[in-house]
Parts: C-alpha cells; structure tokens; sequence
C-alpha cells in the first residue's frame, strides 16, 4: 500500500574527519549500527560531488567508503576538478588498472588519498522501522510488514539517485546552490513507486546544506 502522504527526510551529520564516533556507544546513539540511507558530499572549488548510497548497517558502509579510499579501490580526483566526471578530472582513473601502482609511489598516493578523505562529508537517515528500533528519520511511519527496512532503503535512495542526476552536471542546478552539482552514482534504479518523497523539501534541505 503507497502512503498517501509524501515522506520527508530528518539527515543527520555530518560525518566528517574530527567528527566520526569515537566508541561502540556513541556508535549506538547516532543510529549508524541500522540499517539507512547516505549522502556522501565532497566540496571542491568548482563543484560538490555527491554519492547516494544505501546500507543495512550504516557504521560498516561509511567505513568501508573510507577504506577504499586509503586502499586506492576508488578512483581519486584532482586537487581542483571541474564538474563532471570526465577522465581528465581524475588522477586515479581505474582502480582496477591503476591501483596497485599507488604503492610506488605510496607517500604521494597517501596524500591524495587523504585530502580526497577530508573532504568527505556524510549525512545520513535512519530507516529501521522493526519493533523497539531507536531511530527512525522519516516523517511517515512505514509498517513493518509491507515496507521492511531492505524496501525502504533501496526505494529511497533510487528516488534520490534519480533526483541528485536531474539537477547535476551537464543539467541546471538550482540557482540557490552555489556550485554545480557532479553526482558520483554511476548506476540508476528505477523507483518502485513503494512511496512518495517530499523531493520539495529535500530540495531546500540540500540547498542549506550546500549553502
């Protein structure tokens, strides 16, 4: 059954280098050992990039991000990209080709790797909806049984996927975001229809957030 009301999202962070948990217990308390639904957001002078990711345990994915990244898994972009995703934006283009080589030179590498890293910025929401849960973000109670966790997230963030690749680069941001938008999903589900999201008033949340 579709909610007749749209949901809004309440995200918490950011995450960030100086900010991350510092135990188990404050782990707990920020709603990152649950299932939920990411914003991974890296400033640069002349875009913001942004990756929508989902997780059936939150704590494990933001980690396994930064770790990637340290381990040259991901690709790496220049000190000063432009928008897009163009090879030319990139000093780590394929991992997959190119990793290995990082350790040749591994105190430069590192460096790049850890200025990609404090850069990151993630913002997040709790969608664990079972019986007792703690935290729980959105702004319509889903029942359990015809919307389990695993439904929500995946229909979530194919929604917001969908809607960070209309307004990024080559597309027109919105004139209340400062820099161009490059969206870091390469892959694009297609929404469900399980619910509506309140797109309106995640439009306005990520212009604040961007500034």
């Amino acid at each position: 059954m579709n909610p007749s009301e749209p949901i809004r999202v309440t995200w918490r962070g950011p995450l960030k280098t100086g900010t991350y948990p510092v135990n188990d217990e404050k782990m707990m308390t920020e709603g990152l050992a649950g299932p939920g639904v990411y914003i991974l957001v890296q400033r640069h002078r002349q875009t913001t990039v942004i990756y929508v990711g989902k997780a059936n345990y939150l704590e494990h994915r933001i980690r396994e991000h930064l770790a990637n990244y340290i381990g040259f898994k991901y690709a790496l972009r220049k000190a000063d990209p432009s928008p897009g995703t163009a090879s030319e934006e990139y000093i780590l283009t394929s991992p997959y080709r190119e990793g290995f080589n990082q350790y040749n030179n591994l105190r430069q590498s590192l460096e790049n790797a850890i200025c990609e890293v404090e850069k990151m910025e993630f913002y997040y929401c709790c969608c664990d909806n079972r019986p007792g849960a703690l935290h729980y973000d959105l702004s319509v109670k889903l029942g359990h049984e015809d919307f389990p966790p695993a439904a929500i997230i995946k229909e979530l963030e194919a929604v917001l996927i969908r809607h960070i690749k209309n307004i990024a680069h080559p597309h027109q941001h919105p004139d209340d975001i400062s820099l161009p938008i490059s969206s870091d999903n390469f892959r694009l589900e297609r929404p469900k229809g399980l619910f509506d999201v309140d797109l309106e008033h995640f439009g306005n949340w990520l212009s604040r957030t961007l500034g």
